[in-house]
């Protein structure tokens, strides 16, 4: 170490590990021109001998670890731990929390404790040796190492191991034959109906359901059911009054907008006929994967109405031509029937930078690029996938936040960006809403039927104008992104107090328009989205619908409690325990809620006027009724804190008793969810499964691998509730 270089500690960040290495050695340094002290890349030195090594990738810390100053340090810190774990040995053993990592753990059944020990640096050395072997060896990701399920067995293993002593391994892990065996009682142990039909037209879908239901006393004529607009379920449940999956249409019109609907999966017929044991499987295996007609939003388009339809008396534009613009709007197009080929060439440059985003982030993942764009901007660019929803916005979002590293490490490569950030800043807003509404409606097990009807008037109302569009972009990014996880780069300035609204691009503006046409043609409102507002508390005035609509509500509520025998309430009491923890209150719909003060656009778009929504009340019926009733206790509770949360179930756990009837029906119109998400991610997790290592796994493994999967799921998802 001279006046000219010297050895300083390595520049650590404080959210990755580093080596012990560094304890020992630094990076060279040497001084410049200017008298400045730079750092030498590639070279590492020993501050006690000032030893110095070429530092390479392929090589990583080993040669520095057999350096004679490293290994001295090595013995020192073994020594001060023996001497720490003498002098824990002599004290009081520690018991170590539960933590979301063990789960329950097994050495309470024994009665003993866990104890507090840290392992010296050879023991850690040798364990991290062997996990790299198995990893490597076996083709497993790093992931798994930090897996729930592996860190439980290895926990029951040391239990084992404390009653029993050092045993030998094979004595306690069994041979997978017999795990595939108590995998099927496991399975086997839980109520589940096979699809033993040949094929899975509607006739058979029909014949299979009401087997699965017949143990339960229910037929399809009884049962609330939600799918998808697949062309067999369409047909299968025509009779049945079905409501459609509203996550699955909203995607839908997201992927019409911007012609991205492609030709939809074929399967191969002859493939059914096979006979050998691995061609079965293989088809069954597939049949399983594919017998939801989503990828994730292939549906038919087809003229079918819902049963319950809602009346509207909203007035019709007839068009009388494809396209025609007047004062820079696209007002008069009939973009149902429009094709690619005929938009204005504005709209057609947004499909040109849709597609070279695409490119964009092939080529990354392509040419391994990821990594280094993660480690600039601190987020990877996403992959959109025709088979999972949001994942075009996914996509736009990730590539606008990391677009200035995008380009740094493209440029790198000889290759350039053509699509200007302000471009994808519109896109996403664009978009915004959807990825919202998407997100909000997929409830879990609180009801979200009610989010429908509201989630429509909120996509009218911002498809409405490019205000109301800006303007929720600024509402969004003003929340903290621990409760909505999107926006963009730069925040909405709190102390902007009015929106600065942005001159919106033609290209914007159509296919702005084009999606509000497109929710009102491909989307139909059941009268249950309506009922499900009134029934909601916090909603039950029905603001932004029509008297026209209020009135067929309310006609509708009071025939299905005609149909609803009094005796029924003395075997279906309402069982609310779902609902003992308090929702996240959430100001999302707070515009349609009783309390708001807001005008009731809705209304004046149909050109209505305005009234009192207790007139309707009485119509065509006694006036104590339980709708009546209903709508009493609500105006009398409605400053009560269940009044105003999002989980309308809070207030009927309080007064179902007041409203037997009425509370059954409440129960039927809240059991249907608003998406059938749920469903779909154990398609998801079966393309997981059976992958290309897996071909050999057979159809029945395959339905009991998912079954306990599912099942094992739900528990913890339960325990964390009543947690």
């Amino acid at each position: 170490m001279t006046d000219e270089w010297m050895i300083q500690p390595k520049v650590k960040n404080a959210k990755l590990k580093y080596s012990d290495v560094w304890n020992v050695f630094g990076v060279p340094v040497k001084k410049d021109n200017s008298g400045v002290f730079c750092v030498i890349d590639g070279y590492a030195s020993c501050f006690n001998c000032n030893s110095t090594y070429v530092k390479k990738k392929d090589t990583g810390t080993i040669p520095l670890r057999n350096h004679p100053c490293f290994k001295n340090y090595i013995m020192e810190q073994e020594q001060q731990e023996s001497l720490i774990l003498k002098t824990q040995a002599s004290s009081t053993t520690q018991i170590l929390p539960q933590t979301a990592a063990s789960g329950i753990n097994p050495l309470t059944s024994y009665g003993l404790v866990i104890k507090s020990i840290r392992l010296t640096l050879h023991e850690k050395l040798r364990t991290k040796e062997s996990i790299v072997q198995w990893l490597c060896r076996s083709m497993r990701p790093f992931s798994i190492v930090n897996d729930i399920g592996l860190r439980n067995i290895v926990q029951q293993a040391i239990s084992l191991g404390a009653k029993y002593g050092n045993i030998d391994v094979n004595s306690m892990l069994p041979h997978r034959s017999i795990i595939t065996e108590h995998m099927k009682i496991m399975a086997d142990s839980h109520p589940m109906h096979k699809y033993t039909e040949p094929d899975k037209r509607a006739e058979n879908i029909i014949v299979a359901m009401n087997k699965a239901l017949s143990p339960f006393d229910l037929n399809l004529s009884n049962t609330n059911i939600m799918c998808d607009r697949g062309s067999n379920f369409v047909k299968c449940f025509k009779c049945y009054n079905p409501l459609h999956c509203y996550a699955h249409r909203l995607n839908k019109v997201i992927k019409k907008c911007f012609f991205q609907n492609g030709l939809k999966r074929t399967i191969d017929k002859s493939s059914i006929a096979c006979t050998t044991a691995t061609t079965s499987s293989i088809t069954t295996c597939n049949d399983i994967l594919h017998s939801s007609d989503d990828d994730s939003c292939d549906e038919a388009d087809d003229d079918y109405v819902p049963s319950f339809k809602i009346k509207s008396k909203r007035k019709t534009k007839s068009h009388n031509s494809r396209v025609k613009r007047t004062n820079s709007s696209f007002s008069m197009i009939d973009h149902v029937k429009l094709d690619a080929s005929e938009i204005p060439i504005e709209a057609r440059e947004y499909l040109v930078k849709l597609k070279e985003v695409k490119h964009i982030i092939k080529y990354v993942k392509k040419a391994g690029l990821n990594d280094e764009i993660k480690s600039m901007a601190s987020i990877s660019l996403k992959q959109s996938s025709s088979v999972r929803w949001l994942s075009l916005m996914n996509s736009l979002q990730s590539l606008h936040r990391a677009y200035k590293a995008t380009r740094k490490v493209l440029q790198k490569h000889d290759r350039h960006v053509y699509i200007n950030p302000n471009d994808l800043k519109w896109l996403i807003r664009l978009l915004l809403p959807f990825q919202v509404i998407t997100e909000k409606v997929q409830a879990g097990n609180k009801p979200s039927l009610h989010y429908v009807l509201l989630s429509t008037f909120m996509l009218r109302r911002i498809l409405s104008s490019t205000e109301e569009l800006q303007q929720f972009d600024a509402e969004i990014n003003g929340k903290e992104k621990s409760d909505i996880n999107i926006g963009f780069d730069e925040q909405q300035s709190d102390e902007d107090s009015e929106l600065n609204i942005e001159t919106e691009p033609l290209g914007i503006s159509f296919f702005r328009e084009r999606l509000s046409v497109l929710l009102e043609s491909m989307f139909d409102l059941d009268i249950r989205h309506y009922a499900a507002v009134l029934l909601h508390p916090k909603y039950s005035k029905m603001m932004h619908c029509s008297k026209n609509e209020i009135e067929q509500t309310y006609k509708w509520i009071r025939d299905e409690l005609k149909k609803i025998n009094i005796d029924d309430t003395a075997t279906n009491a309402i069982d609310l325990n779902l609902s003992s923890k308090k929702a996240k209150k959430s100001s999302l719909f707070e515009i349609y809620s009783n309390s708001s003060t807001t005008n009731s656009p809705g209304r004046s778009v149909i050109d209505i006027e305005d009234d009192d929504n207790d007139q309707y009340s009485n119509n065509d019926t006694t006036l104590h009724d339980e709708l009546n009733h209903y709508l009493f206790l609500v105006k009398k509770t409605e400053d009560e804190p269940e009044s105003k949360n999002e989980d309308p179930l809070l207030w009927w756990k309080t007064y179902n008793k007041d409203l037997r009837k009425l509370s059954i029906l409440t129960r039927r119109i809240f059991s249907i969810p608003a998406t059938s998400a749920s469903v779909e991610r154990q398609f998801s997790s079966a393309g997981l499964i059976f992958n290309d290592r897996r071909t050999r796994l057979s159809g029945e493994n395959l339905e009991n691998i998912i079954l306990v999967r599912s099942i094992e799921i739900q528990e913890l998802n339960d325990i964390g509730a009543l947690n």
